[in-house]
């Protein structure tokens, strides 16, 4: 007996042979649809590539639309014409908080109704229109945003809005802004096609608007109450140092406090809101993702926690940060220890939130605490190697300044944790293929031609270095090669192409094949690891398109990793022979 069928469930589709066969009638929604019973009935999905052109079209449109804003972010300053008078000046001053509130509501839209709204736009986007008129919105889009820019170089450079016409130019500005915005909208969907997309997710669209805007209300709120936070930063962190030393130097008036021999202005940075806002935000995403393992509402006990004991951490590290200095390390404080300990509270808080509600019952909707195993999670031996090395270098940095003489350290912290997870490594081919190495080589070609000017300079090897005894000198050469070449190419390419990358296809990643591994996924991951590179962002940007191309070519992640110590090794050879020391920065 058939299940009642819905519209759009089933489709029936017919055999090869012309024989007929034995027919099956059944009834659904006041129509009679005779089935051949040797014919093939699945649920409908869409043929191979059909979602590919509207996924292309929407990630070149967001890459396109992300690309002009950093753009127009870093081309022109407004604080010119906030030194400007009227309501004119004002608004065009402050575009940039209607550009974070405007944000705000799309992503809160995409965490309320994200999936149904990518459904519905897949539906609506291939009806034909959407793929022939797309370009002519593009070149719509892209010839508005010229004359946007030029517009925008007349105001926010020029005198014009000390003009009697202030207000037309306005007027013109905020029109050209949404008819750029209007024809990237018609790029995406056609616009015969918003209102059936709106009326279908008017709640989700409610919702994402409303809370959008609330949390940038909220946020242009918190952020004047940094005087009042510090005053309690300030008065926390000076009864810690009470507790250690009576040489206190306190100035409410200004937050500088200290010792006689060091002292530091608490800035709004260092109040603590900052700390806060991440923390919120990260239980907010991890609550939401994990919401159906978690009992409700205890889990809601997370975030005053969260709250109160990241608050309490920042002014531990300040009190930390005057002790080191007034101890004698005043370069340790300044630099490494005062950049990275934030970091290092945060994600030690933050994982430890994870742990605790994922091992403590009280915290769980089946009451069953979640044992993590190699077996059960492959996402642990891919992430844990990459992860080692990031929390001993963000360690290493805060107990350091100058010359990194502890790198020594993450090498180690890499190479127990993949020593620790060699038995599922070990069932894997890690042979070795000469394409790979060609590949390699290639990177590190245009890994030369794309660095910047100043990495060229023949600065020699750092004074540290060349200061110190011969054997400690080779020693620490000795582990930068290992790590350079050996544990970073293969804690990278665990972590982007052989999590990440699949992960974006599938959430059970270990199960997908490098054969389906999508364009789109190799670029959204190619970005993020060149973003890792700083100022080399976009030679790392290729680097990764063609690790994945090397891991897809054989399906070995091998290759990847073959790839990447190649290239790796070609610029410690060209480092050592040529004494560019900045290539290795």
């Amino acid at each position: 007996m058939l299940p009642e069928a819905g519209p759009g469930l089933v489709q029936v589709v017919r055999p090869a042979c012309t024989e007929p066969g034995p027919f099956l009638v059944f009834t659904t929604m006041n129509q009679t649809v005779p089935l051949a019973l040797n014919c093939d009935i699945r649920r409908v999905s869409e043929a191979p590539g059909e979602r590919s052109w509207p996924l292309w079209r929407a990630a070149f449109l967001v890459f396109v639309l992300v690309g002009e804003i950093l753009l127009l972010t870093l081309r022109f300053d407004a604080e010119r014409i906030a030194q400007e008078t009227g309501l004119w000046a004002w608004l065009l001053a402050n575009a940039s908080r209607f550009l974070r509130a405007f944000i705000a509501m799309a992503v809160a839209t995409l965490l309320f109704g994200g999936v149904r709204l990518w459904r519905d736009y897949l539906v609506l986007a291939k009806e034909k229109t959407a793929a022939v008129r797309w370009p002519f919105f593009v070149v719509g889009h892209v010839t508005a945003f010229l004359a946007f820019a030029y517009l925008t170089a007349l105001i926010f450079e020029g005198d014009v809005l000390s003009s009697s016409q202030a207000g037309g130019w306005a007027c013109a500005w905020i029109g050209l802004a949404l008819t750029t915005f209007g024809f990237w909208l018609a790029a995406i969907l056609p616009p015969t096609a918003w209102w059936p997309l709106m009326r279908q997710n008017a709640r989700p669209l409610c919702a994402g608007m409303a809370v959008g805007l609330a949390a940038w209300g909220l946020g242009l709120i918190s952020s004047q109450l940094w005087v009042p936070l510090s005053e309690a930063t300030f008065w926390t962190t000076q009864s810690l140092l009470s507790l250690f030393t009576s040489d206190l130097v306190c100035q409410t008036d200004d937050f500088l406090l200290g010792t006689s021999a060091f002292a530091v202005y608490i800035s709004p940075e260092c109040s603590g809101y900052e700390g806060i806002g991440l923390m919120l935000m990260f239980l907010g995403f991890y609550v939401w993702l994990f919401r159906k393992t978690l009992r409700f509402p205890h889990v809601w006990l997370l975030f005053p926690m969260g709250v109160i004991l990241i608050w309490l951490a920042n002014s531990v590290r300040i009190a930390a940060l005057i002790g080191i200095g007034s101890a004698g390390w005043p370069e340790v404080a300044q630099g490494g220890f005062h950049s990275q300990a934030g970091w290092l509270a945060f994600n030690g808080l933050a994982l430890g939130f994870v742990v605790l509600s994922r091992n403590v019952r009280f915290f769980q909707a089946n009451t069953t605490p979640v044992a993590v195993s190699e077996a059960d999670h492959p996402t642990v031996a891919h992430l844990a190697p990459w992860m080692a090395i990031l929390a001993a270098s963000m360690i290493c940095g805060a107990l350091t300044s100058g010359f990194d003489w502890l790198y020594p350290v993450r090498v180690l912290a890499a190479l127990a944790v993949l020593c620790s997870f060699r038995h599922a490594y070990g069932r894997w081919d890690w042979s070795v293929s000469w394409q790979a190495i060609a590949l390699g080589a290639a990177t590190f070609g245009i890994w030369l031609l794309l660095a910047p000017a100043d990495m060229f300079e023949d600065t020699g090897f750092p004074e540290a270095l060349t200061g110190s005894s011969r054997g400690l000198a080779i020693a620490w050469l000795a582990f930068r090669l290992l790590g350079y070449v050996v544990t970073v190419p293969l804690a990278e390419e665990l972590a982007f192409r052989g999590y990440l990358t699949r992960r974006l296809v599938d959430r059970y990643f270990d199960q997908v094949e490098p054969a389906r591994i999508t364009w789109w996924s190799v670029a959204l991951t190619s970005v993020l690891f060149g973003a890792m590179h700083g100022r080399c962002w976009m030679a790392g940007i290729l680097a990764g398109v063609l690790f994945a191309v090397a891991f897809r070519r054989r399906g070995r992640l091998a290759d990847a990793v073959t790839a990447h110590a190649t290239t790796n090794a070609l610029i410690a050879v060209y480092v050592l022979s040529t004494g560019k020391w900045l290539m290795w920065s």
